[in-house]
Formats: C-alpha cells, sequence, structure tokens
C-alpha cells in the first residue's frame, strides 16, 4: 500500500490507465466502424439487404436455373453442366469476399459456356426463352456486382486504418484492414 504513496508509482499507474483507456477506446471505435463497413456486403450501404451477397445469391440461383435447363437436354456427366453445378457450390462455400469473388467470376464463365452449348442445342421454345432470361439475369447481376458499394466503403476504412493514430493503435487493438471484392 505504501507503493501508492509514492509520486512516480501513481504517475507511472495514472500513466497507464491513460494508455489503457486510450488502447480500449480506439479499439472499440475501430472494431465499430470495421463491422458496419462490413454490414455494407450484407446490407448495402442505404442497410436495404441489397448489397453483394444478395447479388451473390442471385448469381448462384442463376447458375442453378441454367443446370436446371440443361439437365433436361444433356447427359448429367456433361463437362459445361458439372462445371456449372460445382462453381455454383462453390460460390455458396466461399467465406471471404476475394473467395466470393473469384468463384462468381468461375460461375459465370462456366454459366456463358453452358449456355454457348445450350443454344447449340434444340431446346423447346419455353426453355429457349427461359434461357434468355437468365442469360438477362446474369448480366444484370454482373453490372450490379461491378458497381457494388462494398469495396469503396471497405477502401475508405482501410484509409482511415492506415491513418495516424489507426495506424498504430489498429494492429495493438487486432484490427486489420478489410479484404475487398475483387
Amino acid at each position: 500500500m505504501e507503493a501508492l504513496h509514492n509520486k512516480g508509482v501513481a504517475l507511472l499507474l495514472c500513466l497507464l490507465m491513460i494508455v489503457g483507456s486510450c488502447l480500449l477506446g480506439a479499439g472499440t471505435g475501430l472494431r465499430q466502424l470495421r463491422r458496419q463497413t462490413q454490414e455494407v456486403f450484407v446490407l448495402g450501404k442505404d442497410g436495404s439487404g441489397l448489397g453483394v451477397q444478395r447479388d451473390l445469391q442471385e448469381l448462384a440461383s442463376q447458375g442453378y436455373n441454367m443446370t436446371v435447363i440443361a439437365r433436361r437436354y444433356l447427359p448429367e456427366d456433361d463437362a459445361a453442366l458439372a462445371a456449372v453445378a460445382g462453381q455454383q457450390e462453390a460460390l455458396l462455400a466461399a467465406a471471404t469476399p476475394k473467395e466470393k469473388h473469384r468463384a462468381a467470376q468461375e460461375l459465370t464463365a462456366s454459366a456463358k459456356l453452358l449456355a454457348a452449348t445450350l443454344e447449340a442445342t434444340e431446346l423447346n421454345t419455353e426453355d429457349q426463352n427461359f434461357l434468355q432470361q437468365v442469360l438477362v439475369d446474369l448480366s444484370n447481376t454482373q453490372r450490379m456486382l461491378a458497381g457494388n458499394d462494398y469495396n469503396p466503403s471497405a477502401a475508405q476504412f482501410n484509409r482511415v486504418l492506415s491513418g495516424f493514430p489507426a495506424n498504430i493503435l489498429g494492429p495493438v487493438t487486432g484490427v486489420h484492414p478489410l479484404e475487398l471484392y475483387e
């Protein structure tokens, strides 16, 4: 107890409490900003639910719809059909923005190959119309993904995190940059 009456010890304890408070406050603020930015991926910038994640789910649905058509005309072991089905599963299983981007690109490329195969196949009128609608939806989804709100938001967060004092406090408090959807 006598150590607390020593001015040097008291000053050191006061300094440690100030530093601890700064770290706690900075960490809390940076984590909250990071969480809000991550929510843009799912909810969109305006919180409407129209984020990248929704567009990726739409892309997976479009891949599924294309396989529904393909299974009516192509053998189950067709390479193009299997590629779209596999890429659709990979997209749904992807965990990070970078993994989701790669899976979306691969699904889109596989879907275009399957579409070319189906267009060379004699489809009934209903399936031709359905395929054309899926291709229009696929194109629209690609446009939506290209103009997403997440990347600018994540880039802005990363700029904040790289500036002073966040560039020091972020790593100390376990707050790291966000991965972009690219």
